[in-house]
């Protein structure tokens, strides 16, 4: 709410699922200078998107994200997230 302001477009069935149509404008310039606009459709039983459609300044050109079989709360073990990096790799940390 604090970078866009929020719109309820409306209710669509899309993917055989009920979905509320939210239409978000961002409220700054520079954010504007680049997307007017994004649309995007919640799933009303998960509430997770399954549509989002951003609008380009100017040209009226639109990337669109169709998200299917998204889940929410997975288990994801820890292996998943261990780093595996080549012998030739220099690991370097950050300095204070």
């Amino acid at each position: 709410k604090k970078s866009y302001l929020v719109s309820v477009v409306g209710e669509e069935e899309l993917d055989h699922k009920k979905t509320v149509v939210l239409e978000l404008t961002p409220k700054s310039d520079q954010i504007r200078n680049q997307i007017i606009k994004i649309q995007m459709w919640i799933d009303e039983a998960s509430w997770l998107p399954i549509q989002q459609k951003f609008f380009e300044a100017g040209s009226g050109d639109y990337f669109l994200f169709h998200y299917i079989n998204a889940m929410k709360n997975l288990k994801i073990g820890d292996g998943k997230f261990k780093q595996d990096w080549p012998k030739s790799v220099n690991r370097v940390k950050p300095q204070a």
